[in-house]
């Protein structure tokens, strides 16, 4: 696969934003006085063959992080666990505004295919939509 920093740079902020995520949850766990564990998480691929591939994989793991809150804020539901309830709402709005920047950038990568030209341009808009004080909606609204 070509050479994409702007897409490098998109992957590279949105894995520092799932951290951040995590240590939400971390947090929250401390402050409700449970003992958080961090266990490993599978490594996911590191090469793919296509720009296309890679956003699609993104989505995949977006939706399968959807579906685990959702799991956790039923669970919630069911426990009458308000407070976390409240947490997870959040996490719930979030993941629907991830998902949705996932897909316009397949939608973007899908209308252009593989050329060079249209990938240069992609890679270049996602170069600057990930700046610190900036975010993927010029991207999604594009």
């Amino acid at each position: 696969m070509l050479s994409l920093p702007g897409f490098a740079a998109w992957f590279r902020a949105q894995s520092g934003e799932e951290w951040m995520h995590a240590m939400k949850f971390f947090d929250y766990l401390k402050d409700r006085e449970a003992a958080p564990r961090l266990e490993a998480v599978p490594a996911p691929a590191a090469e793919y063959d296509t720009a296309t591939d890679a956003f699609g994989a993104a989505l995949a793991n977006e939706q399968a992080v959807t579906q685990s809150i959702h799991q956790i804020f039923g669970l919630a539901v069911e426990e009458k666990d308000f407070a976390s309830q409240s947490f997870l709402n959040w996490f719930v709005t979030e993941q629907v505004e991830e998902e949705n920047t996932v897909k316009s950038i397949l939608g973007w990568l899908k209308r252009i295919g593989e050329s060079g030209q249209g990938l240069f341009l992609l890679d270049r808009e996602l170069a600057q939509t990930r700046r610190p004080g900036t975010s993927a909606d010029s991207v999604a609204s594009a």
